[in-house]
């Protein structure tokens, strides 16, 4: 899928972070800089084959047009075998070469980024007429071209621990598990399964580097390799290719090997702040942290408080009033009623299983995070309509309230409540809403008997054709970015005002762009997640969807603008899908896969 990608001022610190425990003097480092200064020349000598075949393309010769765009799939492949080192150790070079084929906003003071790389020069590349293009694409290729040429120059004095090369190993695996077999950077190549290949190829030339033969371990570790990367050589087709297979047999041990062979050799470091290596894989449970856990008197204390009427400003609505836990922390209406009863919500009320993983809350995002998406419901007159100072207030007067809060906050000088401790400990409630307990887990976890055989084609339907994947990322199936999940994504859809999909009217809400007034941001709303999603409808942000059926209609048509609302800033391809009816009910069989089957 296409994709609008938000970013942020602030910078992750790579080089910075290590394990305090000793290590020993492996260094490898400057066999692994071999290895990416032979690589990135093969790189290079692919740009320039097509930089050629681009000149090459005939309007009149459909083969021309054909072998800029093999000569562009072999130049992703070989750019995959040096992927890991750049999007690690220099990020801002890799997104030249792989950046997203649409303008990047850089918040919070909106500066544009135009698209360019090879992501656009797909785009361009599949849309239309290509040679109409020649041109602008030349231009690209030859940026890239010139860019490639000098990456030697990136690894002058540079210095870089083994400890650093095993993480960069590590985020490379999350990327080909989430996004490459997904075909996330290469839609209309079908090319992710020959791009995980190459990438996997690539790990397991540096991995050799640390491995001896003599170690069971290592070999261990080898043979997981060894048995991946064979699989994905043996089944190279896009569609057909069996995902569940590959993550749950051969991607899972390898990640399991790899992280044994980084404690062994006291390599472990973490620059990933979302990022909890403690977990053997993405599929064992909390491997995505949400924040660092309250204690369990917080926790108890906030989940008080979602039921709490105090906190409105009437004393008659309570959090558990939208968010219903028998309803999977929904309220299965189109939007609810407003405070005064004299209007309608403008929006669905999202479900808040795993909010706590978004990196903003809102459909529209405007909240930053949890604590602060608290204060302003409690503040919304729409929602609660109270006041911070009224709230405290109230609170400070309940005895029941006042012992609650010093047995939980105990660490505190001062005995009065505040309302940034009434959102924390809410705030620490809803962490707990994300129990990974479904069929589909227990399966990734080990019991292949959980999900049929429809479910199993479902969801490799979900992570391939019907590019699902793509914007729902595994395993939270929502908008939390891989490999580092640390930036939720918005979506423009052009969603119609109701589910008439033939008579289709553009829904007049303009989603982040009242937040944030650019014109790539009109209509642009938060990417939910997936799970349980069966038991929360309707569906999307206005809740105009009554069924699973209806959104997987949209969804086949190419959303508002392949159902004919002039959508010209829509971010998901309005290409038909073609999914037949058949795999459309494989997808939603897989979807209630995705029930928790305990709920806190």
């Amino acid at each position: 899928m296409r994709y609008l990608i938000i970013t942020s001022l602030a910078t992750v610190v790579i080089f910075g972070i290590s394990s305090t425990r000793s290590r020993p003097p492996v260094d490898r480092s400057d066999q692994v800089v071999a290895y990416f200064l032979a690589s990135s020349d093969t790189f290079f000598r692919s740009t320039t084959a097509l930089y050629a075949g681009i000149g090459l393309m005939d309007s009149s010769d459909r083969r021309s047009i054909d072998g800029a765009k093999e000569a562009l799939r072999t130049c992703r492949i070989k750019y995959k075998r040096i992927s890991f080192f750049l999007e690690y150790f220099f990020p801002n070079q890799a997104k030249a070469y792989n950046a997203p084929p649409k303008y990047e906003a850089e918040e919070p003071f909106m500066e544009y980024e135009e698209p360019h790389g090879l992501q656009y020069i797909e785009s361009m590349l599949f849309g239309g007429n290509p040679v109409q293009q020649q041109t602008a694409l030349n231009d690209q290729v030859r940026v890239i071209m010139e860019s490639a040429k000098d990456l030697r120059s990136l690894v002058y004095h540079v210095s870089l621990s083994d400890a650093q090369i095993m993480e960069s190993l590590r985020i490379e695996l999350i990327r080909i598990m989430t996004l490459y077999i997904a075909g996330y950077d290469a839609p209309y190549l079908k090319s992710g399964i020959a791009e995980s290949l190459e990438s996997l190829r690539s790990l397991q030339q540096i991995l050799l580097l640390y491995l001896s033969n003599a170690a069971q371990e290592d070999r261990i570790l080898s043979q997981a390799f060894q048995h991946a990367i064979f699989y994905l050589k043996n089944h190279p087709d896009f569609n057909s290719f069996d995902r569940l297979k590959f993550l749950s047999v051969y991607a899972i041990p390898v990640q399991h090997a790899l992280g044994s062979l980084i404690d062994r050799k006291n390599l472990g470091m973490c620059s990933a702040p979302n990022l909890d290596y403690a977990k053997k894989d993405l599929f064992s449970g909390e491997i995505i942290g949400p924040e660092k856990k309250a204690a369990q008197k917080i926790t108890s204390l906030g989940k008080k408080l979602f039921d709490e009427k105090a906190l409105s400003g009437n004393f008659t609505r309570a959090c558990s009033g939208c968010h219903q836990p028998g309803k999977y922390y929904t309220d299965q209406l189109s939007s609810n009623i407003s405070f005064d009863h004299r209007s309608n919500l403008r929006r669905n009320t999202p479900s808040l299983m795993y909010a706590a993983f978004q990196t903003a809350q809102f459909w529209d995002g405007r909240a930053k995070n949890l604590q602060d998406h608290i204060i302003m419901v409690l503040k919304s007159p729409e929602e609660m309509n109270n006041s911070i100072a009224a709230i405290e207030k109230r609170l400070n007067g309940m005895q029941t309230y006042k012992k609650l809060f010093k047995s939980a906050f105990a660490f505190k000088d001062s005995d009065t409540i505040t309302i940034r401790e009434v959102a924390s400990a809410l705030g620490a409630f809803l962490r707990t809403l994300g129990t990974s307990t479904s069929d589909f887990d227990k399966y990734m976890q080990g019991n292949k008997k959980t999900l049929t055989p429809n479910q199993k084609k479902g969801f490799n339907l979900f992570m391939g054709k019907a590019q699902c994947g793509t914007c729902h990322f595994v395993p939270l199936f929502n908008g939390l970015t891989p490999p580092l999940f640390n930036r939720s994504e918005y979506e423009v859809l052009g969603v119609p005002a109701s589910d008439h999909l033939n008579a289709a009217v553009e829904d007049k809400d303009s989603g982040r762009y009242a937040f944030f007034p650019s014109p790539f941001y009109r209509s642009a709303f938060k990417t939910p997640t997936l799970r349980n999603i069966t038991k929360t409808n309707p569906y999307m942000h206005n809740g105009a969807f009554k069924s699973l059926a209806t959104v997987m209609d949209f969804y086949n048509r190419g959303g508002g603008a392949g159902l004919g609302i002039q959508m010209t800033n829509q971010t998901l391809p309005r290409e038909p899908l073609h999914l037949t009816k058949d795999e459309i009910k494989d997808i939603i069989l897989f979807l209630g896969a995705l029930i928790d089957k305990r709920l806190e």
